[in-house]
């Protein structure tokens, strides 16, 4: 007998009738009917005596009822020991996020509301300690899927440009076009950085850096000042971007795909398994492409 069994046998027994029963269970009394046969054919006896609809206990049904009621009970104090127990444990993610920061403001926020209180550490620090996290990383090339890697998304990687530069008028952009214009970088060490530098060394490109800086939205905020151009991502780096405008290369594309990488699933916490899934559901059902 399963739970599902159980609770339908305490129904019929409670309001003695099929007909009473089906509407507390929601079901059609017929099947509540053979439900009921199916528990006895289990059980290799009749539990109900059956008069003019009515379903009253015999001597094996009151057995089992005795004990059908003390199971139901001790579900319910370990349901409520259960949940006692989970509002006193911190609900913690631990993340190394070292591309697509921005979008995981967004994920993280959309999570929560499925799973209040969750508290995120967050690090972007490579030196992290070695515990049970998810790593979120970029790469220019597809790596190949396994259970410890999923590729989340793959997007272009464009030139950003303030809207009021004389490039802006175009919607794409040879890399001739750009060698006398200064540009904007992340520092080195950053996924993104590498992605762009590999670019610019297998096209004979030396760009003209003329800032660095460790920090994503300063380059936006630099762009729009006009202090140069950016090689900027078409979808992880959208939002608060309306004074720039985003161009691409002609003849060719740069590519980046962002990975979750698991290192031990098994030293996952529940609530961080419950993450990972939302991660992939997310980039399946692109909920990315709502952001502003």
């Amino acid at each position: 007998m399963n739970l599902l069994s159980l609770k339908y046998f305490i129904t019929v027994a409670k309001y003695q009738s099929v007909t009473k029963a089906s509407k507390e269970l929601y079901i059609s009394q017929p099947a509540l009917s053979k439900h009921i046969k199916k528990i006895e054919d289990s059980l290799y006896c009749e539990l109900f005596d059956r008069n003019n609809g009515d379903f009253k206990l015999n001597k094996y049904g009151k057995i089992v009822y005795k004990y059908a009621i003390l199971i139901s009970k001790l579900i319910h104090s370990m349901n409520l020991e259960l949940k006692t127990l989970q509002n006193k444990e911190v609900k913690s993610v631990k993340i190394l996020i070292t591309s697509g920061s921005k979008l995981f403001s967004e994920i993280m926020q959309l999570f929560n509301k499925e799973h209040p209180k969750t508290l995120f550490t967050i690090t972007q620090d490579t030196t992290f300690p070695e515990e049970a996290y998810i790593k979120i990383f970029s790469s220019d090339e597809i790596l190949k899927a396994n259970k410890h890697l999923t590729l989340l998304l793959e997007e272009n990687i464009k030139i950003a440009v303030p809207i009021t530069h004389h490039l802006a008028n175009k919607s794409e952009v040879s890399i001739d076009e750009l060698k006398d214009e200064s540009f904007i970088e992340l520092s080195e060490g950053h996924d993104l950085r590498e992605i762009t530098d590999k670019f610019c060394k297998e096209n004979k490109f030396s760009p003209t850096i003329s800032f660095e800086c460790d920090n994503p939205q300063l380059l936006r905020e630099l762009i729009q000042l006009e202090f140069g151009l950016s090689f900027m991502p078409e979808i992880t780096w959208k939002g608060n971007t309306e004074n720039i405008k985003l161009l691409s290369l002609s003849n060719q594309k740069i590519k980046r795909y962002l990975y979750m990488e698991i290192s031990n699933e098994n030293k996952l916490n529940y609530i961080e398994k419950q993450f990972t899934k939302f991660l992939i559901d997310y980039f399946s059902n692109k909920k990315y492409n709502s952001i502003n």
